[in-house]
């Protein structure tokens, strides 16, 4: 795995989950000072990460074994190591290039400010997408990091995939920062970042990663003890989740998506009832709440708040006819069995609400990895912990 592959999952990966548990870890990350002031203004991304819990629940060391006989039966496991790197690099851990192992990582914060220009997003390249929309992820850690650690890891990381880094160490609002340059190189990747910032706080034990512009930025914060203030719909969010999710994130929508979708539901064709009917549902959608925690099995939440009854029981029919139908017909296909997963995925409504809820258990694990293996899965199992890097790289 690449370091600019990793620079590029930390500029324009906004939505994809990870989830981290380790030794002394707050209730809420946000309690953290150092993580509350790296969220930026306006935040309508927000992702939140504890620790302690996650390590200590029995679906946490199933993982660890299950990865474990994976790499012991390579023959089996061969299609699935691949994938569990490159997720856990990208994805999962993305300070991993940075020297931080997923023992050292207490809770993690990451937070941009996209105003629904989601397609402008997958447009731009790396850098615009980094600079222009501010993300920032911040880290508690176990152990102190220092400078040196991260430019050996970095440079190392750069090296074996035949790529030079230039660095640049100094000091901003008392903290130490690193500026990390990869130069351009005749027919690259513009989808690739040129540069980032590092920021080491509290004597190494809390990192921010992200564009220059936004790491400052959340250094004045701090130095200021002036954190952002979240947005009201933000905060009814965070009010309305389930406090036991080791793992949150958060999607707020504005009025301009709202209003987009609103105007396209009129010019689709009354036949194509499906495309109308989602349309229809998303012009009232406030925000999008992500809950998973662990305890003998993982359990998943993913609700959804609209204007109306209405427009939640518009999107609860199409969640329920079209995605949960093809998702459970998929799984069905793959593992040729009706496993726990598939008897679980299900939605619900309540007024002008819906959710849809999953559980992962330990029998589904080990078949969604046995048809992962087999080549009978299109994408990266639920078998890498839930949001930690596999032991081992």
């Amino acid at each position: 795995m690449s370091l600019c592959r990793l620079t590029s999952r930390v500029a324009a990966a906004l939505c994809l989950a990870a989830v981290c548990r380790c030794l002394g870890a707050p209730a809420d990350p946000l309690s953290d000072k150092a993580l509350r002031a790296a969220v930026v203004p306006d935040a309508d991304v927000l992702m939140t990460v504890q620790g302690t819990a996650w390590r200590e629940t029995p679906i946490y060391g199933v993982m660890d074994r299950l990865w474990a006989e994976a790499k012991a039966a390579p023959q089996e496991g061969e299609a699935v190591v691949p994938v569990q790197k490159e997720l856990s690099r990208s994805v999962v851990n993305p300070l991993e290039a940075l020297g931080v192992g997923s023992e050292d990582m207490v809770a993690m914060v990451w937070s941009a400010r996209t105003l629904g220009q989601w397609g402008q997003l997958a447009r731009s390249d790396a850098q615009q997408a980094l600079d222009q929309f501010g993300l920032v992820l911040a880290a508690r850690l176990a152990q102190p990091l220092t400078m040196v650690k991260i430019r050996l890891a970095l440079g190392n990381m750069a090296g074996a995939q035949g790529q030079e880094l230039m660095f640049e160490k100094g000091s901003y609002q008392g903290a130490e920062v690193l500026s990390v340059v990869r130069p351009e190189q005749p027919g690259e990747n513009r989808r690739l970042p040129q540069s980032f910032l590092v920021a080491l706080v509290d004597d190494g034990l809390a990192v921010y990663v992200g564009g220059e512009a936004g790491v400052k930025a959340a250094l004045d914060r701090l130095a200021a003890t002036q954190p952002a203030p979240l947005s009201a719909t933000m905060t009814t969010a965070r009010e309305a989740a389930d406090p036991s999710a080791q793992t949150q994130a958060f999607l707020v929508l504005n009025d301009q998506v709202r209003t987009f979708a609103a105007t396209r539901a009129t010019q689709i064709p009354e036949q194509q009832v499906l495309q109308r009917t989602a349309l229809q549902g998303l012009a009232g959608l406030q925000y999008v709440a992500l809950g998973v925690s662990g305890s003998d099995k993982l359990a998943m939440r993913l609700g959804q708040v609209f204007a109306s009854a209405e427009q939640a029981a518009a999107m609860a029919s199409v969640v329920d006819q079209f995605v949960l139908a093809m998702l459970k017909g998929y799984l069905f296909q793959a593992v040729g069995q009706p496993i726990p997963l598939i008897q679980s995925l299900t939605s619900r409504q309540s007024e002008s609400s819906m959710e849809v809820v999953a559980e992962v258990t330990e029998e589904d694990l080990r078949a969604l990895y046995a048809a992962h293996a087999a080549g009978k899965l299109a994408w990266p199992p639920l078998g890498g912990r839930p949001g930690l890097p596999p032991r081992g790289r």
